[in-house]
């Protein structure tokens, strides 16, 4: 606190002007760090704009993602070097996990010096924002940007994709970045529809995870893409600024002895390895044992983080939850989940599972909830990420980790999960799905199918949840979902919104008023009966009637000539 701000009271009860002395340190904290990063000021909160959003999102990512970068000059001459290059080829960087990827790119978009330039480039970096989870999504967003007309459906984008760069050529843009493709749903078939040659003033740089277990899965790809393998770290010199880098971070020390034991195992090839042998540090005990803690964690990043999975699950966090149960639930949820949990997310999850009290210390079951979720995040800070207010894994092979680790345990928490996002969409439970909360309805139906495909079923042929679908989320996506199921009425309200896609969504609260209009079908007889039990309360035109208006006063119009 500085200035002339006055200072009175006592110690319990310390206020400034008034205020608690919590909240003017508060606010002169955020004061300091918007002055000295100004880019983590969030203008677009409050206009609304989701795509302004989604860069603003992706834009944090890199400030975060870039930090800890080990200089690779090799690798950064490469990516140079396809810029300036005359081939249209697209590149595309493969590499097994952890070994720096997405730091590399974040770092290149970041960097001044690395002939990327942002007012003629796109980045994006897949499942970092809510609209790069699906391919369609995505060029939908980076056409908005590059105010190039954005394709209509998933058809449309896949016949176009050539005149879609062009255009984006045309409209002064050179690179596109994309990192993570195998983060979408659809990244591999995203990859078919990349044109074998791009127009000659643009620049396309991929990136995807090498699957160990089948390396010749990208031989197929050498044909249409000009493939930049990234291997692991061999320079010692490069290890040690790394380690000295993580050391600094997480106020600990090493001897030189130390660090060269640790820049000796084969391990130390890989930065992210690194990064987790780093944090764990303080929980080795004597440092000396140093080689024999690290031989624990084993030979990846993927068995490393189950080693910490291992030690979290023998830490209490609160009284009368047991740490085994706790860990596993709340690692395991976020393993489930495609895009992270809210904290209220979890919270509702956890209720559900803990509902006992602490009688010891007389804390509420929301305290202790609360408590035990947020013990088990600081543990973990470094390797998490927050997305949009949700809470998710900032590395996949951490996410792999707790899915393996957690199996056994997928149908239960694929149900509360649902169960989750059911109390969202439907705050009533009357099968009305009066919320205008989009997320939850999508997660729903994601949740609701892995845990029973034919309870899934059942919720995709149910006109209250489909409308409020339409309302508000992506039609393509919801066609995709609805592709899982043969039912005939799945079937049929299939082919009514896909017929009808384009009035969807430029009216997204028609779906009900075409299907009044089905006659003698299922969605038909649906809409009949919502009527008669006075259950639907929203708005409907009678779209049978409109249609015959207009027919009626083209056919009054064409007489009078």
């Amino acid at each position: 606190i500085h200035g002339d701000i006055l200072r009175k009271g006592r110690l319990t009860d310390f206020q400034v002007n008034g205020d608690s002395f919590k909240d003017a340190v508060l606010e002169e904290l955020k004061k300091v760090i918007l002055y000295e990063f100004p880019e983590r000021n969030n203008p677009c909160i409050t206009n609304g704009d989701k795509y302004v959003l989604d860069r603003e999102q992706q834009d944090l990512f890199v400030q975060t993602a870039s930090e800890g970068y080990a200089q690779r000059s090799d690798l950064e001459n490469n990516l140079k070097d396809y810029l300036q290059d005359e081939t249209q080829k697209t590149m595309l960087i493969t590499a097994e996990a952890g070994l720096g990827k997405t730091t590399l790119l974040a770092n290149f978009v970041r960097n001044a010096s690395s002939g990327f330039d942002p007012a003629h480039g796109v980045f994006r970096f897949c499942g970092v924002s809510d609209l790069t989870n699906d391919s369609f999504t995505l060029w939908n967003s980076i056409c908005r940007q590059t105010q190039v007309s954005p394709p209509e459906s998933m058809d449309d984008l896949r016949q176009n994709m050539p005149q879609i760069l062009n255009q984006i050529a045309e409209a002064g843009f050179h690179y596109i970045i994309i990192d993570a493709v195998n983060q979408m749903q659809d990244g591999e078939r995203m990859l078919q529809i990349i044109p074998p040659e791009l127009p000659r003033c643009l620049k396309l740089i991929l990136s995807i995870k090498q699957d160990k277990g089948n390396p010749d899965s990208l031989i197929t790809m050498q044909e249409r893409f000009i493939l930049f393998p990234i291997t692991g770290l061999d320079n010692d010199k490069v290890k040690n600024n790394l380690i000295d880098f993580f050391l600094k971070r997480y106020l600990k020390t090493l001897d030189k002895d130390q660090k060269d034991a640790l820049c000796a195992s084969k391990q130390s090839k890989n930065p992210l390895f690194l990064k987790i042998i780093l944090h764990e540090l303080h929980f080795f005990g004597a440092y000396k044992q140093l080689p024999a803690e690290i031989a624990k964690y084993k030979e990846s990043p993927l068995h490393a983080f189950n080693q910490v999975l291992i030690r979290l699950e023998t830490e209490q966090a609160e009284e009368g939850i047991l740490p085994g149960q706790s860990v596993s639930f709340l690692f395991g949820l976020l393993a489930c989940a495609r895009n992270g949990l809210t904290e209220k997310e979890l919270f509702l999850c956890f209720s559900r599972r803990f509902k006992q009290h602490d009688p010891i210390n007389k804390k509420s079951n929301h305290e202790r909830i609360l408590g035990t979720i947020r013990y088990y995040l600081r543990q973990v800070r470094p390797f998490m990420a927050r997305r949009n207010g949700r809470i998710d894994f900032l590395y996949d092979s951490f996410k792999e980790a707790a899915f393996f680790r957690y199996t056994d345990s997928h149908k239960e928490l694929h149900k509360t999960l649902g169960d989750c996002f059911q109390k969202l969409c439907d705050p009533d439970g009357d099968d009305t799905f009066d919320s205008d909360n989009t997320r939850a309805f999508v997660e729903l139906g994601y949740h609701v199918t892995e845990y029973d495909y034919y309870k899934g079923e059942q919720l995709y042929s149910k006109l209250t949840y489909l409308d409020a679908r339409c309302s508000l989320s992506s039609i393509q996506l919801l066609l995709t979902e609805m592709n899982r199921f043969q039912t005939d009425i799945c079937r049929s309200f299939h082919k009514i919104i896909l017929r009808f896609q384009s009035v969807l969504s430029n009216y997204p609260n028609a779906l009900f008023s075409i299907c009044r209009a089905e006659k003698s079908s299922p969605p038909y007889r649906q809409t009949d009966k919502l009527i008669a039990d006075e259950k639907w309360s929203k708005t409907w035109l009678d779209v049978e009637q409109i249609f015959t208006l207009q027919d009626t006063e083209h056919d009054e119009q064409c007489s009078l000539r």
